[in-house]
């Protein structure tokens, strides 16, 4: 009786799958159709704790269901996106899978990108930061399809989500930590006290759990270091800067953020992490949709270029110039720039190569969320916004070319 349920239910659901694809056109008639997930039972989630619900995968390259109604735990997620009508999602498969080719997984993001009309600035900002070294830790991503109830909800963009395994945090170490957007590159007069608040405060801290081990004054020393130390004390060999924090991540994250324009990410938008007792503090980008020409409100962005000294660590860095900081950072984006990844041609083939694999799914998503909404500053399809990048691509690259081969 047991296996004629399941094979049932399995028919029902096969069934009704059929069904909302052909509404959409028959994906097997061509295969330009992007992974799909289906969400069940969504009515219990909210921005709060997670929630039970189910998840059905169907992957573009089988004929048959990955994942058939595992039960899930989800929750929305999201600052000022929240109150975006079209939500961001964490969700916790009870067993691993590798969605959408990504690796092996629990834990998982399903990225709204609302108010990106591009859907690709977070992917665009991290294969970049992913591609300058393999040491490099940003989120892997792909592109998905979410259904609710068999209801076409959108096109998204999966994340990984950036925990002690995509960090490569060895848990067993005691001087490991994951912390997310803390406030520890803030100038001086600026400096706040809230990483030591709350004992049990876990708005920063992601790992270790809070209650096992409280890793907040690792961070408060980061902090105050970066913001009190004496010039001496801060470049100083050994027992400087370069002890504190990984230099080679650091100029990478300073490159990203010079190459992106993400002023948001100078004192935001990232993980704070540290491997293990034998490496420095390291940093992992995070949030970037507020680049690549457009504003935190949206606005198009076409003069603005990012002051980095708004980072009181990077404003030392460039301003002491401890091991020849500069100069290490000027090599750095040379050797990047003719390894062909910091050019506007490189980034371009890679906004057409994205381009070329949401492209079936625009039409869908744009009917089920018009790109001329109100919370949209101007009403530009996803095509013209692509344009917009890349042509802020190629003159901002000229920028920071300017900026970087001076001297």
């Amino acid at each position: 009786m047991g296996i004629l349920m399941v094979a049932s239910r399995r028919f029902i659901l096969l069934m009704t799958l059929f069904l909302v694809f052909e509404s959409c056109g028959d994906p097997k008639a061509s295969r330009d159709f992007l992974p799909r997930i289906y969400l069940f039972g969504m009515d219990s989630v909210s921005f709060e704790g997670k929630s039970e619900c189910y998840l059905s995968y169907l992957d573009e390259d089988e004929d048959d269901l990955r994942i058939d109604k595992q039960r899930i735990m989800a929750k929305y997620r999201g600052g000022m996106s929240a109150g975006f009508p079209k939500h961001s999602m964490t969700i916790k498969l009870r067993k691993a899978h590798a969605l959408a080719g990504l690796k092996n997984d629990r834990d998982w993001i399903l990225n709204a990108s609302y108010i990106d009309k591009s859907f690709m600035r977070h992917k665009l900002a991290f294969d970049l930061f992913n591609s300058f070294s393999t040491d490099n830790e940003a989120p892997a991503t792909a592109y998905v399809e979410v259904y609710m109830d068999s209801n076409y909800y959108g096109l998204y963009v999966l994340m990984e989500r950036m925990d002690a395994s995509a960090l490569a945090v060895d848990k067993q170490d005691s001087t490991s930590f994951i912390f997310k957007g803390p406030p520890i590159f803030l100038r001086p007069a600026l400096l706040l006290d809230s990483l030591n608040l709350i004992p049990f405060d876990n708005q920063y801290q992601k790992s270790p759990r809070i209650a096992e081990r409280n890793m907040h004054s690792h961070l408060t020393r980061a902090r105050d270091f970066i913001a009190r130390s004496s010039n001496e004390e801060f470049s100083s060999e050994p027992g400087g800067i370069q002890d504190l924090f990984d230099i080679k991540n650091i100029i990478d994250w300073h490159l990203l953020l010079l190459v992106t324009n993400s002023e948001d990410g100078l004192a935001k938008n990232y993980y704070v992490y540290k491997k293990n007792e034998g490496t420095g503090i390291r940093i992992a980008p995070w949030d970037y949709d507020h680049t690549f020409g457009r504003d935190g409100d949206n606005e198009p962005s076409w003069e603005s270029f990012i002051d980095c000294h708004g980072n009181f660590m990077l404003k030392r860095l460039l301003a002491l110039n401890p091991n020849n900081y500069r100069e290490s950072l000027k090599r750095r984006y040379i050797e990047l720039k003719e390894r062909g990844i910091l050019t506007s041609e490189y980034i371009n083939g890679m906004i057409q190569e994205n381009y070329r694999i949401i492209e079936p799914c625009l039409d869908r998503n744009a009917a089920a969320w018009p790109m001329d909404a109100a919370l949209y500053y101007d009403s530009l399809n996803t095509t013209r916004e692509l344009e917009l990048i890349k042509k802020w691509t190629v003159k901002h690259m000229r920028l920071v070319d300017e900026l970087m081969l001076a001297n």
